[in-house]
């Protein structure tokens, strides 16, 4: 399978559900919460039955399908047991290096992050019911996969002998459809629940543009773009990758100017949050434009992809800076 494709399928996703999913609950974006939390809104209520299955697709689901894309891809080198773990499972040392997430336990092997509680499913149920009933159907299909993997070497472990050909051979025409299976639920739900926090933050964006907040609705609205964009990209289309740098670049410049400090409609509060999200932002600016660059020059696939993952690494990176600065809950 090529890496590139794996890498879109299973890293473009995980952190863009919570990019603009942790608007309230802070006081920096006071206004936004006196609204959202008023009992009778419903995009608070659906707001905050979905919290629980961002963080599942977080913390759970992105694990698996990295683990799944390493699985995939990984060397006959893998099998021997004379060589050092590094050169097993290079994977388990590219995830060590460069920046690292603080908010996500990317190790985590445990699908019972995933088990609601009975007021949960019930929120879930009476707010998002489409959600609720792809969740269930997720749930069987991740559980069963969890149970899959058990039966073989499909994390990296130096103590666990491989498999010999025959063998591997015999447990992937077993593990590869359920597994498969798996990926097109977990999809099914990850657009669904995508489609749903974009629009609940979307509304309360429009929100904070009635009440004239528009320094400040100009971040969350910024970091939905880049988190549009993320989603778009492909590796293999050089206009495709420059258009969306410019069209980034320009946007962020914009915000830059529009942020300063010292102007006469200053926003102390928005200015507060753009200077934590500044320098990460740029940085997946940075990213992308070497993306962008090695994409227009003569194709390796295997410099792209680590091109890819490292624009995905950064974007997270500025997600979680975000998230972090307006607060961990809707």
């Amino acid at each position: 399978m090529n890496r590139i494709t794996l890498a879109a399928l299973c890293t473009i996703v995980p952190l863009a559900l919570s990019t603009v999913g942790l608007l309230t609950n802070t006081d920096m974006l006071a206004p936004l919460k006196t609204w959202a939390n008023r009992p009778a809104a419903l995009e608070h209520q659906q707001a905050q039955a979905l919290r629980p299955v961002i963080d599942c697709l977080n913390r759970v689901d992105s694990n698996w399908r990295v683990a799944y894309s390493n699985y995939r891809s990984r060397s006959p080198r893998a099998n021997d047991p004379s060589l050092d773990i590094i050169e097993r499972f290079p994977e388990r040392y590219q995830r060590a290096q460069g920046p690292q997430l603080s908010l996500l336990d990317y190790d985590a092997k445990r699908p019972d992050l995933c088990l609601l509680t009975s007021s949960q499913r019930s929120a879930l149920q009476k707010y998002l019911p489409q959600i609720a009933a792809l969740r269930n159907d997720y749930m069987d299909h991740l559980l069963q996969v969890y149970s899959s993997v058990k039966e073989f070497d499909f994390y990296p472990n130096a103590t666990v002998p491989g498999l010999t050909p025959a063998q591997r051979a015999i447990s992937d025409a077993r593990f590869f459809p359920v597994a498969e299976k798996f990926l097109t639920v977990s999809s099914e739900l990850r657009a669904a629940v995508d489609a749903a926090d974009r629009r609940i933050r979307l509304q309360q964006l429009q929100h904070l543009q009635v009440r004239d907040e528009h320094q400040m609705a100009l971040i969350p609205g910024l970091i939905l773009q880049t988190r549009d964009t993320m989603h778009s990209l492909d590796p293999r289309s050089p206009k495709q990758l420059a258009d969306a740098l410019s069209d980034l670049q320009q946007s962020w410049d914009h915000a830059q100017q529009y942020l300063r400090p010292n102007l006469p409609i200053s926003d102390a509060k928005a200015q507060q949050l753009w200077q934590r999200i500044r320098q990460p932002g740029y940085d997946y600016l940075g990213a992308l434009q070497t993306l962008a660059r090695h994409s227009s020059e003569t194709p390796d696939p295997e410099r792209l992809n680590a091109d890819y993952f490292e624009t995905q690494r950064r974007f997270d990176l500025l997600v979680d800076t975000y998230n972090q600065a307006v607060g961990q809950d809707y």
